[in-house]
């Protein structure tokens, strides 16, 4: 990529790329160093390629000019869990997962072999479903060979511990098939990770390193982690639930409460309480600006309104309903907000709270996703932000991609301001006429898209074989 600054849609443009594809891409090789990146005025965020100094390349330290640094052992699993969640989210079966974890896995460091097997079931011997680094045919003849003659491999559909387990020398490893395969594949240690989901031990990694006493604390969280995220997308794809990795961020804030609630995150009545922030939906509109439904709780409705209106990206507030201390309030919000910046991610605030004087907020982001690179986006516009810590999770997504990829943008907006803003609760919290003059349609028009909306929702949950 050329040194100019580019954004994420002219890359994915020049590469004829998908964007999310494309945008992954870019924050990984920001990761690495290989590309900087930031937010200018403009508001979209942009890459280039830095000077060579700034990249690890020879500076006057003895090492070759144009030689990258050897990366660390951390930089190398992280940008293998890059890796492998890209694997699992575009994953078409658990076969092709498999086999792509082996091969991603067998060219890591001091990594040998990895072979991904299950045990048929107590004494029925173990077998390999995929492999890398070692041939398939011989993995196979090695566990045909001793399987029925040692003890079961510790996983299966109904058995297993689910305890990752590390032989750091091969002289030491008990009578188990694994042993033999780190054998055969010349291994001086290896590990057996269980790879589990929903209480179930659905089958086994073994991973071999080329010395003994090679896996280091590193390695084991590392592959307790791999064993965790693996066995969810195993699960995932043998049920009909489309799931997604998502990366969490808690972000944090002293200085967000007074903007958001006056002084020290007043509750109104001069207590400095606690305030609990629900972000139930946020509904693009055509203009560019967003209206956001929140649920607070701890404040009075006045105050939350007044407070809320008065942040510098709130167009105007107003109160959708009051149940017992719940206050529910539509925000209609600026073009240019935390909310477009996390969007820049596919990411969405969940939730946040104010406590004590202090602002905590969850937010969500596509996977792949530096966390740093999210902060510093979010502190464009609040610099008192930082970031306190981050991870990954896992998110149903089936009836979200419904609304994605089956619904109009019209169709999917009216389904969503009309179930954000109450439409569908008993008694009704927004009239379909507010709804409508929200949108800037007629109430006929409204009706219509929810109608449609609803139709093909319901279609698919009741009738999903008609999909296509």
């Amino acid at each position: 990529m050329p040194s100019t600054p580019r954004t994420a849609p002219e890359v994915a443009a020049e590469l004829d790329e998908p964007l999310q594809a494309t945008t992954t891409a870019l924050a990984a090789l920001t990761d690495r160093d290989e590309l900087a990146s930031r937010v200018p005025a403009s508001g979209e965020r942009v890459w280039w390629r830095p000077p060579s100094g700034r990249r690890g390349d020879g500076d006057g330290d003895g090492s070759p000019t144009g030689r990258r640094e050897e990366p660390t052992r951390s930089q190398a699993f992280d940008a293998f869990f890059r890796r492998v969640t890209r694997r699992v989210v575009g994953a078409a079966d658990r076969e092709s997962l498999e086999r792509a974890v082996c091969k991603d896995l067998a060219g890591i460091g001091r990594y040998r072999f990895a072979v991904c097997g299950e045990s048929s079931g107590s004494g029925g011997g173990t077998t390999a479903r995929a492999s890398a680094g070692i041939p398939a045919d011989e993995v196979d003849a090695t566990l045909e060979r001793v399987g029925r003659s040692s003890p079961d491999a510790g996983s299966g559909r109904t058995g297993g511990t689910g305890d990752l387990r590390i032989v750091q020398r091969l002289e030491d490893a008990p009578p188990e098939p694994w042993a033999d395969v780190a054998a055969h594949g010349g291994a001086g240690s290896y590990a057996v990770v269980p790879l589990c989901h929903d209480g179930i031990v659905d089958g086994v990694l073994c991973v071999g390193a080329d010395r003994p006493d090679a896996f280091e604390e590193a390695d084991r969280e590392f592959l307790a982690d791999l064993g965790r995220v693996v066995g969810y997308a195993i699960g995932a794809l043998e049920r009909p639930t489309v799931w997604e990795f998502e990366t969490e961020l808690v972000l944090v804030s002293d200085v967000l409460p007074r903007a958001f609630f006056g002084t020290d995150g007043d509750d109104g009545t001069g207590r400095r309480g606690r305030i609990e922030i629900d972000v139930d939906s946020i509904v693009p509109l055509d203009d560019g600006t967003h209206l956001q439904y929140w649920e607070l709780t701890g404040v009075g409705p006045a105050t939350a309104v007044e407070g809320l209106a008065a942040m510098g990206t709130t167009l105007d507030a107003r109160l959708v309903s009051t149940v017992e201390d719940v206050n529910r309030i539509e925000i209609h919000t600026a073009t240019e907000s935390v909310f477009t910046v996390l969007d820049e991610f596919d990411g969405r605030l969940v939730s946040a709270v104010v406590d004590e004087g202090a602002f905590r907020a969850t937010a969500r982001v596509r996977t792949g996703v530096d966390a740093r690179v999210v902060r510093d986006a979010v502190r464009e516009l609040y610099p008192s932000v930082e970031l306190a810590s981050y991870r990954k999770v896992v998110s149903d997504t089936y009836l979200r991609r419904i609304v994605e990829e089956s619904l109009t943008e019209r169709q999917a907006t009216a389904l969503r301001v009309a179930y954000a803003g109450g439409y569908f609760r008993q008694p009704r919290d927004s009239t379909g006429d507010e709804l409508a003059a929200r949108l800037g349609i007629s109430r006929q028009t409204f009706n219509h898209h929810l109608r449609k909306a609803e139709a093909k929702v319901f279609e698919a949950v009741f009738d999903p074989d008609e999909q296509g």
